[in-house]
């Protein structure tokens, strides 16, 4: 469970809408060690405080009813690329996934868009180191 007076939530990430056109290659992902650390910068901008991101937000703009095919965002909860073991996630437009992000990340991967456009907004919350 989420206990928000355990964490000193800094700030979110800038919100960063993406387009993925046909056929894009997409990656596979676990966050861990130096992906998870961050430079954020204070309210007033006078110091950089480093930080780790634990939750990654995505925010689906388009889904299968605007033309996509693809795209979805697949778990891999094992850390390993078993399809017998994937969580596949389809695109759905206003639905938000909110996923663990650092630490405790799960391997992870976006499937190539075989048609149309997957539009996202992404951002990770973050908190002090």
């Amino acid at each position: 469970m989420f206990h928000a007076s355990k964490y000193a939530l800094l700030q979110r990430e800038p919100w960063v809408a993406t387009a993925y056109p046909t056929s894009q290659p997409m990656w596979l992902y676990m966050a861990k060690l130096a992906w998870s650390l961050v430079d954020v910068s204070s309210d007033d901008g006078s110091e950089t405080i480093r930080a780790k991101t634990t939750w990654t937000m995505l925010l689906y703009l388009t889904s299968a009813a605007d033309g996509v095919q693809g795209g979805e965002t697949v778990f891999y909860p094992n850390d390993r690329k078993l399809a017998q073991e994937e969580l596949a996630i389809a695109p759905e437009t206003g639905m938000l996934l909110l996923h663990k992000h650092g630490d405790n990340c799960l391997l992870h991967e976006g499937r190539e868009v075989v048609a149309g456009q997957k539009w996202i907004i992404r951002t990770d919350l973050c908190v002090r180191r």
